[in-house]
């Protein structure tokens, strides 16, 4: 196999490789988004049903993940609840 082969050869593995390795790392980071999502469903039902089991930590990190509702989205609670 002359050198041209063996090079030519060696960057099909290696992008073959790459390829492998983006496609486990799009896989993580899927579960670790779907980990995140369980966790907030988690805390926002210990929350809501047992609040005094809270860890501080679990407290800290729920409240980290909140966001500030728009004007529109207040106002269409509002009114649901009248």
């Amino acid at each position: 196999m002359t050198l041209p082969d063996k090079l030519t050869q060696g960057t099909l593995l290696t992008v073959a490789l790459l390829r492998e390795i983006e496609r486990r790392y799009d896989g993580y980071l899927a579960l670790e988004q779907q980990l995140a999502a369980k966790q907030a469903e988690i805390d926002e039902l210990m929350l809501e049903y047992c609040p005094n089991e809270m860890t501080e930590e679990q407290l800290a990190e729920y409240a980290r993940h909140q966001v500030p509702i728009s004007d529109e989205q207040q106002a269409a609670i509002d009114r649901e609840q009248k």
